[in-house]
């Protein structure tokens, strides 16, 4: 969805309405506007089934035995690591096959799409009398989804001695998945400021190549990341990476760079490069361009990745499950081991804990007044 209402901010407004000159919405979205979006659209379909593919944590805690936990499985439980190394390579190949043939045929189409002025957004549809019938399949699907399972786990939850039970039992996980969330998503905008940078400006030869890597990490199922920490980081001479929560950090810039890369570079289209190129005529260093032309006028995108960054880190499970070092299990570790032997008031308690820390940053962001809203390029 997302992805979608990105591309869709590439269409010339003007098009479309020239279309509506001798044509309905229907023709117009039928001959317009999808044409001009099939490459992101896409590109967000083979996105959604490889992360649908290399998906962990859903099938783990619905215990739904598919590959990623077949090959956690035989790390975790058989101590296996050749089996779970051989169980993680079909899901490797699948993820780079894709990727290549989105590299040879939509990556060039969507480098092409860029947002349009923000002044320059295109008309409502008007839906008329299918106006009821889509708000209605749009909150049934919403009610089914997401509202009824946090309901229930509200009334599940209900009462002190739950929540203080899951303080009790989890507190300590709490916060380290607070500690590690905001240092991730720290590391996380600052890697992904640069890259995004490097990606937009095309500033070296090797861009695409670091533009593929974040792509192919993100899509790539965290088991397999976490193996690859395992292999690389678990000698004598790393333990000291490997042996402390450094290793789950690497797990995160590893996973999640993409993320912030592609907010940064959706944000960094939309600054004049003459702006950072009249600064460079002035006299300025690149370290200044970026500190006080660049980076304030992508501030918004900064604050946006950081956010992204927090609740990816924060939900984080395939990697943290396999690599974190003992006695540093994050809150979703935590939930997942107590499903065994705790209460469904216990575990119903947590999650809403989990749901709170998650908004926690997003509520105290919103709350200061015009930081997300105010227009940084007018």
């Amino acid at each position: 969805m997302l992805l979608t209402m990105i591309f869709l901010r590439t269409i010339n407004p003007r098009l479309e309405e020239a279309g509506r000159l001798v044509s309905g919405w229907r023709g117009v979205m039928k001959g317009i506007t999808i044409p001009l979006i099939l490459p992101g659209v896409l590109l967000a379909a083979m996105l959604v089934f490889l992360l649908s593919f290399g998906e962990f944590s859903v099938p783990n805690f619905l215990r739904y035995d598919v590959f990623p936990v077949e090959s956690f499985t035989q790390f975790s439980a058989f101590y296996n690591f050749k089996a779970a190394t051989a169980a993680a390579v079909p899901l490797a190949a699948v993820t780079l096959l894709l990727l290549l043939v989105e590299a040879a045929f939509l990556r060039e189409r969507t480098y092409q799409l860029r947002p349009t002025p923000e002044l320059e957004r295109s008309p409502l549809i008007k839906l008329g009398a299918y106006r009821k019938w889509w708000f209605a399949s749009v909150a049934i699907t919403g009610l089914v989804i997401v509202i009824v399972p946090i309901v229930v786990l509200v009334i599940q939850s209900a009462g002190i001695g739950a929540y203080a039970e899951a303080l009790n039992r989890a507190g300590g996980s709490l916060l380290r998945s607070l500690l590690y969330a905001v240092i991730g998503a720290t590391l996380l905008t600052f890697l992904g400021f640069l890259t995004g940078y490097l990606v937009q400006t095309k500033a070296l030869r090797f861009w695409r190549s670091v533009d593929s890597l974040t792509i192919f990490l993100f899509a790539l199922p965290s088991t397999v990341i976490g193996i690859g920490l395992i292999s690389q980081w678990n000698t004598s001479w790393t333990n000291f990476i490997y042996g402390t929560p450094l290793i789950i950090i690497f797990g995160y810039l590893a996973k999640y760079t993409a993320l912030t890369s592609r907010i940064s570079v959706t944000q960094l289209a939309q600054i004049p490069p003459s702006m950072e190129e009249a600064a460079q005529v002035a006299g300025a260093g690149w370290f200044r361009r970026m500190v006080f032309i660049v980076a304030p006028l992508a501030r918004r995108g900064l604050i946006a990745g950081w956010l992204v960054g927090y609740i990816f880190s924060l939900r984080d499970t395939g990697i943290t499950m396999l690599v974190y070092p003992a006695g540093h299990e994050t809150l979703p570790v935590r939930i997942f081991t107590l499903m065994a032997n705790g209460s469904p008031q216990l575990i119903a308690a947590l999650c809403m804990v989990m749901i709170a820390a998650t908004l926690l940053p997003a509520g105290i962001l919103w709350m200061i007044p015009g930081l997300m809203t105010r227009k940084i390029i007018r």
